[in-house]
């Protein structure tokens, strides 16, 4: 999976007002409150993905929680 790819399925679990990116800073998303991260969270370890919840709370963009997934 690509960055691209998983910038694309965090916006669709988000589905928030406009798309997100890669800098955007997770504290300053009202669509990426602790339930929408849980979500991402989830979603990538039912997927199969060795992820790590610590990680994504650590992450400060949402470019870090891409960076989680893709390796």
């Amino acid at each position: 999976m690509t960055r691209d790819d998983v910038l694309k399925l965090i916006n669709s679990i988000v589905a928030g007002e406009s798309p997100l990116t890669e800098s955007d800073y997770i504290s300053d998303c009202d669509d990426l409150d602790s339930s929408a991260l849980l979500s991402i969270f989830v979603n990538f370890k039912s997927m199969g993905y060795d992820c790590d919840i610590t990680d994504f709370i650590a992450a400060k963009t949402v470019g870090d929680l891409i960076s989680i997934i893709v390796k």
